[in-house]
């Protein structure tokens, strides 16, 4: 987890969602992996699915996570919005939702990693070497000087690669395999299904204003889905709070965003990092306060 350590490299006990891995598979060859692979059985206990934001916040909800489904929310004040609201001359509400994102670069997750005993070096596309590198390093348990990381030429990225994706799992088969190149390659199938998307939001706004268009307050209450784990959630849902009202002057000011774990794909970066789903709201509020 880049944020939060919250996402386990071989789920063992529970798995969140469809793209959490269970095990790790190593061959000589493409025609053998898919024997192997095929040959790992995996015995389940289905549990209640968490699909939705309301089923999430349901009283009776599965907790996803020892905390609960709340994974934690960013506040705004900034003067008195609610008795702003009420002396406003023009007040206009709605509820805005966006819907997850796939990045869809061209350049697939792949990668090839080799540990001679001394250093484990992965080749692997993404967005920070460092903080690869940081994260590689503590979910292997290795030092931190142990562990190089180069990144070749990325294709596409847009925010896809900021999270971990094939890097550690590298990392581990070739530690259980030293002086072995190991390589790995995600179909399009697979990283769409394990990779994070861009978050889908759930916004109420509540915009008001003087009749000669003079902003006087905005009330804006947000629900992120997180899906299955953190990911770079926190950061998004803080940049989802700061811009809620976009580029415009609002004296009055009252956001609460709260992010929400499901068992959908964790929700990560994407161009724009909560920024843009926010524009969708405020600019829509703006044409039906202009419309009143």
């Amino acid at each position: 987890g880049l944020i939060r350590r919250d996402h386990p490299v071989l789920a063992d006990r529970k798995v969140l969602y469809r793209g959490d891995a269970v095990a790790l598979v190593v061959a000589e060859t493409q025609r053998v992996l898919a024997d192997a692979c095929a040959a790992v059985k995996v015995d389940y206990k289905p549990l209640p699915v968490v699909a939705t934001i309301d089923e999430a916040l349901a009283p009776e909800a599965p907790r996803l996570h020892p905390d609960g489904n709340i994974m934690g929310g960013k506040r705004i004040r900034k003067g008195d919005a609610d008795a702003a609201l009420a002396a406003s001359e023009v007040v206009v509400e709605d509820t805005f939702e966006t819907q997850t994102v796939d990045h869809a670069f061209l350049d697939l997750e792949a990668g090839v990693a080799r540990w001679d005993g001394a250093t484990l070096t992965i080749h692997a596309p993404g967005q920070w070497v460092h903080e690869e590198r940081r994260l590689v390093a503590l979910a292997l348990g290795l030092p931190l000087e142990t562990v190089r990381i180069v990144q070749p030429v990325t294709g596409g990225a847009f925010g896809g690669r900021e999270d971990i994706s094939v890097q550690i799992h590298l990392g581990l088969a070739a530690l259980k395999h030293p002086n072995k190149t190991v390589a790995m390659q995600s179909s399009r199938e697979e990283s769409m299904r394990a990779r994070h998307k861009r978050h889908a939001l759930r916004i109420r706004y509540t915009l008001g204003a003087r009749r000669d268009g003079t902003l006087t307050a905005a009330k804006v209450v947000v629900y992120s889905d997180e899906g299955a784990y953190a990911s770079t959630g926190p950061a998004v849902i803080r940049k989802a709070a700061s811009h809620a009202t976009g580029p415009y002057r609002v004296p009055n000011v009252h956001v609460d965003v709260y992010g929400v774990h499901t068992n959908n794909n964790p929700t990560g970066a994407m161009r724009g990092f909560g920024a843009a789903q926010m524009a969708i709201a405020y600019e829509g509020m703006m044409d039906r306060l202009a419309a009143r």
